[in-house]
């Protein structure tokens, strides 16, 4: 989601697909990291967009997750092991009707 040109069109085409009520889940780079570009005043290409947590709060009708992680690769199980306030990535999690 951090490639796409336009976040409002990408939102509006999701919503039109996805079946009512459908899950979404999203790794996408935290806005709050220290070392991602929008703390340095950069955009890292090819990303277009960083993301805080607050983007999935008012996107998703209903939040399962919405946590930000160490952004190490390849981190599948056990995720909680990975939570970091100021991680790399935000993993959501959510439901939109």
């Amino acid at each position: 989601m951090e490639h796409v040109q336009d976040i409002e069109i990408f939102k509006s085409e999701v919503k039109r697909v996805l079946k009512p009520g459908g899950f979404l889940f999203w790794e996408v780079p935290n806005a709050e990291a220290p070392s991602n570009g929008a703390m340095n005043n950069k955009i890292q290409i090819p990303h277009t967009y960083y993301f805080k947590k607050s983007f999935f709060e008012s996107w998703f009708d209903e939040v399962l997750l919405n946590t930000t992680f160490d952004s190490k690769k390849g981190i599948i199980e056990n995720w909680e092991n990975y939570e970091k306030e100021k991680g790399g990535v935000i993993r959501a999690l959510g439901k939109i009707n």
